[in-house]
């Protein structure tokens, strides 16, 4: 299988609007979605740049991938233990290219796109399962235990408990986040095109959309479910996260953090993002919606 480009769009999307412009372009935004945060954001600790792998513990550790070799030059996982007032621990777990990554059942899913593999790890961090998984980019568990992974060439597949992977459907344009939609369906984020933004729909495993969210996205990436069942979206082409509740309301919740790239729920109360702080560069911050 030929690996896939280490670029990702929205890396090359930034470089092409800094070339054209000086700085990136921000499509206008609907009213609903303009309004002041909803939100307390506070830096939770530092972290690199360019995370596109970030996952909680029921424990409350997190867990990230230097996806793009940021720290020592080296593509790891790193572990950051409560109450988050130490380094994080880089974990033996390198891979070519570890991107999504998931806690289900206290196992730790690791997709590694390079590599075309998922791996998912025991409570001790060792090996008890993988997957040849065509370039797998995010990975995600709906409400009866299937597996799912997106990726980066346009694919949903799903991860079978012998080892094997079933293509559910392709076609997808540069998809980045996954999260459960409920029953038999799965969100997914496509990121932006030279032909227009990204977009995020709910779809059944054959592909067929079921909705969309409605308002006016850049480049949506991370997706993530908080404790109660609302969409979390880092939209890395506005600097902006967004939640869309069941009724299909879009809050803005997020606009003090810069390239956010991956969301995690991190407790019944709030979330994280990772990105860039106007004076405090790059880590994990933590979101407490206000509503």
């Amino acid at each position: 299988m030929p690996k896939p480009s280490l670029i990702s769009p929205h890396l090359l999307l930034l470089v092409l609007s800094l070339v054209a412009c000086g700085a990136p372009t921000r499509p206008s935004l609907p009213a609903a979605a303009a309004a002041e945060p909803a939100s307390a954001t506070a830096r939770l600790a530092a972290a690199p740049s360019g995370i596109h792998g970030l996952a909680v513990r029921d424990d409350g550790a997190v867990f990230y991938a230097d996806s793009f070799g940021s720290v020592d030059s080296g593509r790891s996982i790193y572990m950051l233990l409560p109450p988050y007032e130490s380094n994080a621990e880089r974990l033996p777990l390198a891979g070519d290219l570890p991107a999504g990554m998931l806690f289900h059942d206290g196992l730790l899913y690791v997709c590694d796109t390079l590599a075309g593999e998922v791996r998912r790890y025991d409570a001790s961090m060792q090996p008890s399962g993988s997957w040849n998984a065509s370039a797998p980019w995010s990975v995600t568990a709906l409400e009866d235990g299937t597996i799912l992974s997106v990726s980066h060439d346009g694919k949903l597949q799903r991860l079978i408990a012998n080892g094997q992977v079933e293509t559910l459907f392709d076609g997808l344009s540069h998809p980045f986040g996954l999260a459960p939609g409920g029953g038999p369906s799965v969100w997914i984020s496509e990121q932006s095109t030279a032909e227009g933004p990204g977009r995020v729909t709910r779809r059944t495993l054959d592909g067929s959309i079921l909705e969309s969210v409605e308002t006016t996205l850049g480049n949506p990436e991370g997706l993530a479910l908080d404790a109660e069942g609302r969409l979390m979206i880092a939209d890395t082409g506005l600097d902006r996260v967004f939640r869309r509740d069941a009724d299909g309301a879009v809050h803005l919740l997020v606009d003090s953090v810069q390239f956010p790239i991956v969301v995690a729920r991190l407790d019944a109360e709030s979330f994280l993002v990772n990105g860039s702080g106007a004076d405090e560069g790059y880590g994990l911050w933590r979101v407490v919606p206000l509503r």
